[in-house]
């Protein structure tokens, strides 16, 4: 049985709060909710999830052919008019979650939670290689100078030979990874849920730089500058020196990739905004949202997003919305000049116009969507915090409304003297109903 013990992060008499609970007292818990607190409290985020038909990678378009990988263990390929199924291949785990697929001399490459990087031929017909880890996968892998570089669950940064899957080197970061790799200027960066680290491109750590969060997204960059999310809610700019060069705070964890076009950078945020911030950290616009933000996707002068329970939306270069879809549980999306492609929690593909209008849809081989499953004998710590008034409403009625995104629990009795985790009240602008991990001296009655 999962519990949340409510208590062991708070003060001791600082603040009275509701008992350890067990999860099935929660009807109103959604597949969203139980992703974020295993993302949140676990650290765990891509490892709990199980076999089924939802869709948790990014797709990608070669030639007209839309790829991805899915939760029933298929890696697909689709025609991009018409959704039509060209072939599937069948691996041997969950494939590519929250990751996509790479392309190299007419081969496909792939990560998959058995452990593997599997290479086949782009027709789907042969497997050419696949080169084993120690544990799950679910990075984008990267193609450089003919390697294949990858993180793995067991803590180790690989490289094998794009040509055959023969190890080149291996290199052990103390962290579990799931961020993808990316090269720039002729080295390897990389975030795990320790910092991030600048690497060879002989498999020797230049520099690491380290974070009080987990670096679960990607990293982007321009010139000597690299922009990455962090779980302890900032975008951060560190030099590629490994030198600080300034964060910006927002008030919820970052696991969506940092994107950078036209001297602006793009994040999302478990906070439901869209950010846009200049080079020198200065906030320009943020889009507030009806969920947790993805990874966004820059096509011309329009931003692309999804908010993972709800919508895909699309902005002006402003931030203003020029429209938005309701699609539930959408994953990540792709844009293309056909149009834009986004893989669901409910066992499907969509396909949408520029204008957001369905083109077709297509359903995995399953069609059931894939559970999210705690470890066994694992306890979640949440420090939630309130009133008096709240308190004594609570233990009459009871009503929660379920757990939110990474450690938040909703309750319908939220006044403004309640804080978020960076201490800013309500009036000033901070979030509503939420309960991050506190701090000391964030809570004032």
């Amino acid at each position: 049985m999962v519990k949340y013990d409510l208590n062991s992060e708070l003060d001791a008499g600082r603040v009275e709060v509701v008992q350890s609970v067990d999860i099935s007292q929660f009807p109103e818990l959604r597949m969203v909710n139980l992703i974020h607190q295993i993302m949140s409290q676990e650290r765990d985020s891509p490892w709990g999830v199980k076999t089924g038909g939802s869709i948790g990678s990014r797709p990608i378009e070669h030639n007209g052919i839309i790829y991805f990988g899915a939760n029933d263990h298929n890696f697909y390929a689709l025609d991009e008019k018409t959704g039509k199924e060209l072939w599937r291949f069948k691996a041997g785990g969950i494939v590519s979650a929250w990751s996509s697929a790479a392309i190299w001399r007419e081969r496909l490459i792939f990560t998959c939670f058995d452990g593997n990087v599997y290479c086949i031929s782009l027709d789907g017909k042969r497997l050419i290689w696949k080169s084993g880890t120690g544990d799950k996968i679910a990075c984008t892998p990267l193609i450089c100078d003919d390697m294949v570089i990858f993180g793995s669950k067991d803590k180790n940064l690989y490289a094998v030979s794009a040509k055959n899957g023969e190890g080149i080197w291996k290199i052990s970061l103390t962290h579990e990874i799931v961020s993808h790799p990316m090269a720039h200027r002729g080295y390897i960066y990389i975030g795990s849920r320790g910092g991030i680290h600048k690497i060879s491109p002989k498999g020797r750590i230049i520099w690491n730089y380290y974070v009080p969060g987990d670096v679960d997204s990607g990293i982007a960059a321009i010139g000597e500058l690299l922009f990455f999310g962090c779980t302890d809610r900032n975008v951060y700019c560190v030099t590629t020196k490994g030198e600080f060069g300034w964060k910006y705070p927002t008030q919820g964890p970052i696991i969506s990739d940092a994107v950078v076009k036209n001297g602006r950078i793009y994040i999302g945020s478990f906070d439901y905004n869209m950010y846009c911030i200049d080079l020198n950290g200065n906030l320009l616009w943020r889009f507030g949202t009806d969920d947790v933000v993805g990874t966004c996707f820059v096509f011309g002068d329009r931003i692309y997003f999804s908010s993972f329970g709800h919508h895909i939306y699309c902005l002006n270069g402003e931030g203003k919305l020029l429209w938005k879809r309701p699609l539930e549980r959408i994953a990540h999306i792709l844009v293309t000049r056909m149009g834009v492609y986004a893989g669901s929690w409910n066992c499907k593909l969509y396909a949408l116009s520029k204008e957001g209008g369905l083109l077709w849809e297509f359903f995995t081989s399953l069609g059931y969507p894939s559970d999210i499953e705690f470890e066994p004998s694992e306890e979640i710590s949440l420090a939630v915090i309130y009133t008096q008034e709240q308190k004594e409403t609570l233990g009459k009625e009871k009503e929660i409304r379920g757990v939110h995104a990474y450690g938040e629990i909703g309750s319908q009795y939220v006044e403004k003297d309640m804080r978020d985790y960076i201490g800013e009240p309500l009036e000033k602008g901070g979030l509503p109903g939420m309960a991050y991990k506190s701090r000391k001296g964030v809570y004032r009655k």
